[in-house]
This record gives C-alpha cells, sequence and structure tokens, in this order.
C-alpha cells in the first residue's frame, strides 16, 4: 500500500492525448496537479468562508500546506484517497473548497487574448486569475439533479489579468451540496469535472463552427458565429477543407455574413470536396477545416465527417444505404467514478485509456451506442468519431425512484416543472440549453440519433399529455435547428413493448423512429421461447397504427444479471452430478422467493426459467452467454423490419473498471459476455431457429438457417457450413 500510495503521488499525468486539437491551436492544458483545500462540509454556501477570510484566492496566499489532487476529478474521489479507508461522510462530500495552481502563459502577439477554458464543472464557481475575480459561474437544479454529465462549457477572457509569457496563478473557490446522495451512501459526482485549458486567440475569432455535409456527399456547408474584440474584422475570412491524418488540403471556401447572432456576425460557406472519403462505421475517413482571418491567423479549427444519416420509409440510411444498428447501452456510472483516479484517467485520456476502452468496444462488432440519459465529455466523441461507433444522444430530467418496482421497464417517474408549462411549451432556459447541446455535438459524425429520455410514457404517470406535448415541442426544435435532420424518438422505450400505447402514441407523437424495451427472456418478463413472438407482435401492431412503418429499435434488452443468492440456492442441489434436486428445499424457495425477496427475484428468476435451477446454481455464465447469443440472434433475424437494438448487458469488457483504473496501462480483456455479444453482432451472421428445450422427441426436425448480411458491402458468395457437436464430439 505504501509503495502504491507513493506511486500515486508521484504520478506525471500526460496530457498528450487528451485534445485532437493541441497540434492545431495555441493551447495550454492545465489539467494535472492543482492544490485543494476544503474549508467546510456542512453542505452550506457561507458567505464569509474561511477562504474569504484567509484569501485563497489573492496571489499571494501560501497554499504549500494543501492537498493535492488531480483535475479533473470527483471530488468525492481524491486521488491521493483510497475509498475503503475512508469514513461514509466523506464519500458524500458537500460544502465550500478552493483550487489552485500556477502556468507560464504563452508569449502574446499584438491584439491576441487570452481565454480560459472549462469544459465540465458540477458546481457554483467563482474564477480568479492573479487575484482578480473574472466570473462567477452556477448550476441549476443543484440538489435534485444526479451529474449526467455537462450541462455547460466555461469559456472566460482573462486577458486583463494575465501575465504573457510570464508565471500566473489561477484559483478558484467551489461550492456543492453534494446532494443527491444515493441510498448507498456516495455522493453526487462534483468537481472540476472535465479538461482545463488557457487558448491564445485572435482579437477576434470563430466560436461554434458547425460543419453539415451536404445531400450529395460532396459539398460541406460551414458555419460559424464570431466572437472577440474589433467591429467588422471578419470580413475576408477563408476556410480550407484538409484530410485529418495527412493534412492534404482538399478544398478551399469563402465565409460571408448572414445574419446577426449575438454580438457578432453568422458567417458561412461551402466547399466541394472532389471524390469525397464518406466516414462509416467500416471506414470512418475524418476530414479538419481550419478557418483563418485576413491576415491569414488561425482563428478556429474543427473535424468532421462526409456522411448522412437519416431514415426513408422503415430503414435508417448511412450515407443513403440500409443500416441495422448492433448497440449497446451505456452510461458513465460503468467508468467507476467514484473510485479514486479513474475519472481523471478516463476524462483526460491517460496512456490513450478511453481509446483503448472504445476500440475494445467496437471490436466487438459493436456499431452504435445509445448514452442512458448522459451526455459524454468531448473527448469521447471524438474518440468515437475515430472508431466508427454511430451514437444516440438522450436527454435527461431529474427522477424519483419507485420502490419496489413490478417492472423492470418502469423505475422511476420523472419531474418536469422547470423544462416545460402545463401544455408543454419549453422554458426559456431549456432552450437556451438545448441550442448549446446539439452545438456541443453538431459536428461530430458519429451523433447519429436523438432521444428526448428515457421510458417517459404517457399513463398513470403523465396523464394529462404534457410530456408527449413536451416531446412535439422537442421535435419541432430539434428540426429546426439541425440542417444534418438526425433522426429523433420521443423517448427511448416509450412504447410499452406490449403495444397497449401502440394507438395513442402514433395518434400523436411526432417521430422519425419507434422505439420499445423489449427484455423478454431476461430479468422479470416472458421465457427465452418468446422472445421472436414478442418481437413480431410488436412489429405487427406497429403495422396497424403506421404507414409508412418506421423504423423500429429495441432500445432495451439483455439485462441479465450477475447475481446469486447462495443463502437461497446453496441447498437446492447437493452437487452437479446429482440425478434430483432437494425437493424440500428448492420447492420452499420457488414458492416464497418471490413474495419475500422481491427484487432478487428478478435478478435470478430469468436464468432459472431458461436452463434451470442446476444450471443457474453451478453454470450461470454459460447459461447467460448462450441467452444472450440467441436473444440478439432473434433480433438480427426481425431485420429488416426491426433496425436496430441496444443491448444493457455487462461486462463486456474488463479492466477492473469498477476499482481503480491506476496507473491507466492496463488493457481492456473480453469478457465472456462480451464474446456472446460479439458473435451475434457480426456484420454478416447465420442464425437458426429456435429449439425449445424438452420440447422435442424423434429423428427428424426441421430448421430453417437466416444468413443475414448487414455489412457495407455485398458477399459475392456465401458458404454456410454447420457443424454439430454434442459432448465435445463432432457428430
Amino acid at each position: 500500500m505504501a509503495q502504491e500510495a507513493d506511486d500515486k503521488s508521484n504520478y506525471v499525468p500526460n496530457m498528450a492525448y487528451s485534445d485532437i486539437y493541441l497540434g492545431h491551436l495555441q493551447r495550454l492544458p492545465l489539467s494535472g496537479w492543482w492544490r485543494i483545500r476544503r474549508v467546510s462540509a456542512d453542505r452550506i454556501d457561507h458567505a464569509d468562508d474561511e477562504g474569504r477570510q484567509r484569501g485563497y484566492t489573492d496571489p499571494d496566499c501560501d497554499d504549500s500546506g494543501w492537498d493535492r489532487d488531480l483535475v479533473p476529478g470527483n471530488l468525492q474521489s481524491p486521488f491521493l484517497s483510497e475509498v475503503k479507508t475512508r469514513s461514509k461522510e466523506s464519500l458524500a462530500w458537500g460544502g465550500v473548497a478552493y483550487f489552485r495552481r500556477d502556468f507560464v502563459a504563452p508569449a502574446q502577439r499584438p491584439g491576441e487574448r487570452y481565454f480560459l477554458h472549462f469544459d465540465d464543472v458540477n458546481g457554483n464557481m467563482a474564477v480568479y486569475v492573479n487575484g482578480k475575480h473574472m466570473v462567477s459561474t452556477t448550476v441549476s437544479r443543484m440538489d435534485i439533479s444526479e451529474y449526467k454529465g455537462p450541462t455547460a462549457t466555461h469559456d472566460i477572457d482573462v486577458t486583463a489579468a494575465v501575465i504573457p509569457g510570464g508565471r500566473n496563478q489561477v484559483a478558484i473557490r467551489f461550492y456543492h451540496s453534494g446532494k443527491p446522495v444515493k441510498p448507498w451512501g456516495y455522493g453526487n459526482t462534483i468537481g472540476i469535472l472535465g479538461p482545463v485549458y488557457l487558448d491564445v486567440r485572435p482579437a477576434q475569432f470563430a466560436r461554434d463552427i458547425l460543419v453539415t455535409p451536404q445531400a450529395d456527399l460532396a459539398h460541406v456547408l460551414v458555419e460559424c458565429t464570431t466572437d472577440g474584440e474589433g467591429e467588422g474584422t471578419a470580413a475576408g475570412w477563408t476556410g480550407e477543407v484538409f484530410e485529418w491524418d495527412s493534412g492534404k488540403v482538399v478544398a478551399q471556401l469563402a465565409l460571408v455574413a448572414t445574419a446577426r447572432a449575438g454580438d457578432g456576425p453568422q458567417l458561412s460557406g461551402e466547399a466541394r470536396i472532389d471524390q469525397a472519403k464518406l466516414w462509416s462505421c467500416e471506414s470512418p475517413f475524418l476530414y479538419g477545416v481550419k478557418l483563418r482571418d485576413h491576415s491569414g491567423a488561425t482563428v478556429g479549427v474543427k473535424r468532421f465527417g462526409m456522411r448522412s444519416f437519416g431514415v426513408r420509409g422503415s430503414e435508417f440510411l448511412l450515407n443513403g444505404q440500409p443500416v441495422f444498428l448492433r448497440g449497446i447501452v451505456l452510461d458513465q456510472a460503468l467508468f467507476g467514478f467514484m473510485t479514486p483516479g479513474n475519472l481523471f484517467g478516463f476524462k483526460t485520456n491517460q496512456h490513450q485509456l478511453q481509446r483503448r476502452y472504445w476500440q475494445a468496444i467496437r471490436d466487438l462488432n459493436v456499431n452504435h451506442i445509445r448514452f442512458h440519459s448522459t451526455l459524454m465529455n468531448t473527448l469521447t466523441y471524438d474518440l468515437l468519431d475515430e472508431m466508427g461507433i454511430l451514437c444516440c444522444d438522450e436527454l435527461s430530467f431529474p427522477q424519483q425512484a419507485i420502490k419496489a418496482p413490478k417492472r423492470s421497464d418502469k423505475i422511476d417517474t420523472k419531474l418536469f416543472a422547470e423544462f416545460c408549462d402545463d401544455q408543454g411549451e419549453l422554458s426559456d432556459e431549456f432552450r437556451d440549453y438545448l441550442s448549446w447541446r446539439l452545438r456541443y455535438l453538431y459536428s461530430h459524425p458519429a451523433a447519429a440519433t436523438f432521444s428526448f429520455g428515457n421510458e417517459i410514457r404517457q399513463g398513470d404517470d403523465y396523464p394529462d399529455g404534457r410530456v408527449g406535448r413536451m416531446f412535439n415541442r422537442l421535435y419541432d426544435f430539434y428540426h429546426g435547428i439541425d440542417k444534418q435532420n438526425r433522426p429523433c424518438t420521443p423517448s427511448s422505450g416509450r412504447f410499452w413493448k406490449e403495444t397497449s400505447n401502440m394507438a395513442e402514441c402514433a395518434a400523436g407523437d411526432k417521430l422519425d423512429y419507434i422505439d420499445t424495451h423489449d427484455y423478454t427472456g431476461t430479468i422479470n418478463n416472458l421465457p427465452l421461447g418468446y422472445v421472436e413472438y414478442s418481437l413480431q407482435n410488436f412489429i405487427g401492431k406497429a403495422k396497424e397504427h403506421f404507414s409508412p412503418l418506421p423504423p423500429i429499435v429495441n432500445g432495451e434488452l439483455l439485462c441479465i444479471m450477475n447475481n446469486y443468492y447462495p443463502w437461497a440456492f446453496d441447498d437446492t442441489w447437493a452437487s452437479e452430478d446429482a440425478d434430483e434436486p432437494n425437493w424440500p428445499v428448492l420447492l420452499k424457495v420457488l414458492n416464497t422467493f418471490h413474495e419475500e425477496h422481491r427484487d432478487c427475484a428478478q435478478c435470478c428468476f430469468c436464468p432459472i426459467r431458461n436452463a434451470g435451477v442446476k444450471s443457474y446454481r453451478f453454470r450461470r455464465e454459460e447459461s447467460c452467454t448462450r441467452d444472450i447469443e440467441f436473444i440478439l440472434s432473434a433480433n438480427r433475424k426481425a431485420w429488416p423490419e426491426l433496425d436496430g437494438f441496444e443491448a444493457l448487458q455487462k461486462p463486456l469488457v474488463v479492466n477492473s473498471a469498477s476499482g481503480p483504473l491506476f496507473p491507466y496501462d492496463g488493457g481492456w480483456q473480453t469478457a465472456p459476455r462480451g464474446e456472446a455479444l460479439q458473435r451475434a453482432c457480426a456484420p454478416s451472421i447465420a442464425i437458426f431457429d429456435y429449439v425449445a428445450p424438452n420440447r422435442f422427441c424423434g429423428d427428424e426436425l426441421p430448421l430453417s438457417a437466416h444468413v443475414i448480411n448487414n455489412s457495407e458491402s455485398d458477399i459475392a458468395a456465401a458458404v454456410l457450413r454447420v457443424q454439430m457437436v454434442l459432448d465435445e464430439r463432432q457428430v
């Protein structure tokens, strides 16, 4: 332990892979070691705290006795701490803290300005440079909103305070209540949660560069807003399109003013790329556009891909060709941000940790991810662009958990008071946030679809139609801004799998695709043999109510838990070789488990139904991987009427993600469940009909084989070879 603590204390962060624009802009990374001092822990933002009394933001403040921590980082899990040795109270800290660090500012040419950038901060902060107050920012819904990714980026002009070429000091007063606190004791993820850097920019520069490939996939529209000092200096701006990896310039454009936006003109220009190389999942080619002012100085850079993603009839189209979404569901909880160092390592891509993770996911034949009510950090989308992984951006709302839920796809209710009025009209604050979020994602070729929430349906929870009206306003808002016209759905899982609200949604919802959550074969749903029947029933009902039929996505499936309860099941079978179970014990368990241990039953009855108690007792992982392959194969078999799925299954790849990722050099290994998903997600696949166990006797059983090709190229001559194995012998 002493050696490990010493290694962590002496760790030298490397920001070389933290930002794809480091080689293109005048940018100084400020992530890494900072000094930090907590001055309160009572969740109250005291106006006259210790830091204000003692001048903790003054440049000559002696911070030599302060703690050290890595930024970005979660204040609930300091890098140099060990969770196992900390008190429960310290894992849910809330109060005021001060951050400080020194930096040497790059030299400044005449007219250039310094901007301090924070990519993601969850909490209120006041920023000081060399003792001068620069800005104060706040977060809304602090006590009720669980961290779901950035809600704003902060770009602060600090030119008036920075000493060019000299040593400078930045100090931050930070406050967060630490709420909401999880039932198991962990507080909210809070602190400076994204990279920090200092930019040197021309007097006037490009902000929010938006790149839209045109329908012919040869022309590209580039738009930006100008910001900075100087009226009219954006005249004469030009741009060059270049291949991102080689740097080869392939097109030029001139920017002209098109409209007013904020304090600066909106500029746009169009370029034609001869023989453009398209971005796709199997060939994710990337371009960049560099904007220059009249003097030739770089005023902005944006990476993009030439691709289109949309809907035609009942199909998703990638570059005009049908595509099947072989997806998974992820959120930030997977990466263990309560474990010291995990957030820093992941968000700054130490030793290319995050890149290696997404490569491991792509190697599972995954071409799509729905980020469950989560906005990821900028670097994540940059890496997905490189990997060729499409993603769904999904909004989140504050929620209240349902105690002892009866259904696995109805576990909470959402709160909408601050987002829309009783008629579903979007609030001004919400519109501003949505505009920022769309700009944040806009030019990423990986950003393909939008969901306005998770499992938000009409009915008992929202009976007055308000939510449906809000969704329709969101649909109009997105399509009014997004010139790429990417597909939207009101909510992932909005359609009950048993189709009880199909007619209602068909009559009232504006949508581009249908999203249901069909867990058949897992958790507390129907057994394995009903997977295909459930899918076909849903598709059949959708055909009755929609013409033409939109694309359909099974947005959550395959939730097979790891849970095993030895106190209940260890005595049901004496051994794997036993001919029969201990019947009195087994019957007692099965008869009482559901009533007395509902949550536990929801996790274990599925594998018992599918493979029996003996399999659950002795061969859980083997049974699980078989079920994964069958359920995903059944969904693949429903193509082209089913257009994709998003598997909610873990672990797929492992690197002690629930523990420490430090020292960040471990490889990501494919877990057995990941191997099963990899086989079922192969672009080209052969599938046999399902044979239910214990339902066949005789010498012959007719089966159909289905060969499906969802790759981006045709297969000229397909050959199906079948090998039959019994007791490890080929028969």
